[in-house]
């Protein structure tokens, strides 16, 4: 039996921690996502060939990628206002994992 982790596991969780922020495609007209998680210090962990590893810090927007119009999927360039903390952000990355959730990795852009 398939787990459809948008509706079981996705929804509910955004739903519960999410809030709504507005969303700014390089292309076309800006939109309001419902449920978006945003963290201020996500921390990565960057493994080097030859050396130790490093550890990262960025603002990070978890999304759910059926929230987005389909001509305008989450992209690199694009912006996102954050009400909760009064930003505007660049996204500088865009993580995928193939459950209908991106991680869109932040750059601080601007006060709201």
């Amino acid at each position: 039996m398939a787990i459809d982790w948008d509706v079981e596991v996705l929804g509910p969780v955004m739903a519960e921690f999410g809030e709504q922020i507005t969303y700014m495609p390089q292309s076309g007209a800006a939109f309001t996502l419902i449920d978006a998680v945003f963290d201020q210090a996500y921390q990565s962990l960057v493994l080097l060939e030859n050396g130790p590893p490093v550890t990262t810090e960025s603002p990070v927007l978890g999304v759910r990628v059926a929230e987005f119009p389909s001509a305008a999927p989450p992209r690199k360039g694009d912006t996102v206002a954050i009400p909760s903390v009064a930003m505007v952000f660049k996204v500088k990355e865009v993580h995928l994992d193939g459950h209908g959730h991106a991680k869109l990795m932040l750059n601080e852009l601007r006060a709201m």
